[in-house]
């Protein structure tokens, strides 16, 4: 019958000790290793599990003979959005956009615009509109920029700069523009102005990408 596993420092000494013949000689580096292996575990879960999803749905689509767009985030013309029918589906279907009220006003390879309207509950305690309500209309629009080309991207970094405050009804528009792209990662620049075509906001932002299929 096998020994229980091992719960603290001690027993674990023993457990390597017993089972392997090998006893930590640092714990600082012991743990280390532990670590970064957990770490290395999670991302290997985390993008298996978003494959996995995504290719599931993706099959279902092509099952069931599903080529029209779902109503997605604000509304817009389909003349707006040159896509392929499922990905424009799967780009639409972005709950905390759509629950925000943001509008997609342009969409293709690489560029993308979108639209938010600035109500009273998206102020600050100064009355102006939230830096995170600024920010999430520039994520928006650089997420769905790096996720136009069919292959699945993920944020790893986003830096932004407030230029100009704005305050509720002004109506803010992003713009992302694909600056670089590789295999692996994707570098976007994003503006966000308000309705006069003044600068609010600048952004740049990087994403991986799982490059595993051809892209559009």
């Amino acid at each position: 019958m096998g020994s229980n596993p091992p719960a603290s420092t001690t027993q674990i000494h023993t457990y390597f000790k017993d089972h392997f013949n090998f006893f930590p000689v640092h714990d600082y580096f012991f743990y280390k290793f532990l670590g970064e292996t957990f770490e290395i575990v999670q991302v290997f879960i985390f993008l298996k599990v978003h494959d996995f999803l995504w290719m599931t749905k993706s099959r279902k689509k092509a099952c069931s003979g599903e080529n029209e767009i779902t109503e997605g985030i604000g509304k817009m013309g389909d003349e707006h959005i040159f896509l392929p029918a499922d990905l424009k589906e799967w780009l639409l279907n972005d709950p905390f956009p759509r629950l925000l009220g943001v509008e997609i006003l342009e969409l293709k390879p690489g560029y993308s615009r979108v639209r938010l309207k600035v109500t009273e509950h998206m102020t600050n305690i100064h009355g102006i509109t939230h830096g995170g309500v600024i920010f999430t209309v520039a994520d928006v629009a650089f997420g769905i920029a790096s996720n136009s080309r069919g292959v699945p991207a993920v944020g790893i970094n986003m830096n932004i700069s407030y230029l100009k405050k704005s305050v509720p009804g002004d109506e803010l528009v992003a713009t992302a523009r694909e600056e670089n792209l590789t295999r692996h990662t994707g570098l976007y620049r994003i503006t966000v102005e308000n309705q006069r075509g003044e600068l609010v906001a600048v952004a740049s932002g990087l994403v991986y990408r799982q490059n595993r299929q051809k892209e559009t």
